[in-house]
């Protein structure tokens, strides 16, 4: 197993600036690593965050209903009291959870679809610009 938590901010070696910038292993323990919560600024490229994007949808039979959740404010949208510690990456031998298409029965076997079909080309919104492919493992069920 692997288990790492990051530097805050390196100075760039000419090597691998991306690398030394978001942080190097400190501690190695196990196989899961904790995500740092945001990568930084690297040339041109703003500080974004590091963690996945987290979404829910007010209704699970429309996809248009998907809207984001704000890591930093999990109880703007699941109550009061709920907050998120740590983000923990794992390598393991398990097999990939399925059954998502019981669940988003609006799913799609090809991934390209956006959840927004027919949307027009400047809406930028969240059901625009995810793709049924986002939702699962590469290769369909």
């Amino acid at each position: 197993m692997l288990r790492a938590q990051f530097s805050e901010h390196r100075a760039p070696s000419p090597r691998n600036p991306a690398r030394d910038q978001i942080g190097t292993p400190r501690e190695i323990t196990s196989e899961s690593a904790v995500v740092p919560r945001t990568f930084p600024r690297i040339a041109w490229i703003p500080e974004r965050s590091a963690y996945p994007m987290m979404v829910v949808f007010g209704d699970l039979t429309d996809p248009t209903s998907v809207t984001k959740v704000d890591p930093d404010d999990l109880a703007a949208t699941f109550g009061e009291g709920v907050k998120l510690k740590r983000v923990t990456v794992e390598l393991t031998g398990d097999p990939v959870t399925t059954g998502i298409e019981a669940r988003l029965r609006w799913l799609s076997v090809y991934p390209e679809p956006s959840l927004k079909p027919g949307h027009g080309l400047k809406d930028f919104s969240l059901p625009a610009t995810l793709r049924h492919g986002d939702f699962r493992k590469e290769g369909g069920p």
